[in-house]
């Protein structure tokens, strides 16, 4: 009767594992480029200061890639889901900072730093 039990302990928790969710339905933000695409609008804090922040967003020649701008100057990024890693040169205020931008549906938050390490961040909205 022990090893009748076992085994069907065993068999059940091997079901389990089978029938488990997988990483998407555990985290069901799932984002492709065309979820990023947009203009988005906000004010900003970023070296003590608040400014109006406008960000337009379009497709890379890839897709995994987006181009941010601040309708001045573009930069291409590499997608990584919901979330972009900023590079030293990305224009997002009035001047490049280094970071992470993360998308949550319609919200675009940015955590990032100036060459000076000197934090910004703010959230901005799809218009």
């Amino acid at each position: 009767m022990n090893t009748f039990s076992a085994q069907t302990c065993l068999i059940i928790i091997i079901l389990l594992a089978l029938t488990a969710c997988d990483k998407n339905e555990i985290n069901d933000s799932i984002c492709t480029q065309s979820n990023w695409i947009g203009t988005y609008q906000g004010v900003g804090t970023c070296i003590g200061r608040t400014e109006n922040v406008t960000l337009f967003i379009t497709a890379g020649s890839l897709e995994n890639e987006i181009i941010i701008s601040n309708g001045k100057e573009g930069k291409t990024l590499l997608l990584d889901n919901c979330q972009v890693t900023l590079t030293e040169d990305t224009p997002l205020f009035t001047f490049p900072v280094n970071g992470v931008a993360t998308l949550s549906g319609d919200s675009l938050h940015l955590r990032a730093s100036t060459f000076l390490g000197i934090s910004c961040s703010t959230t901005i909205l799809r218009q």
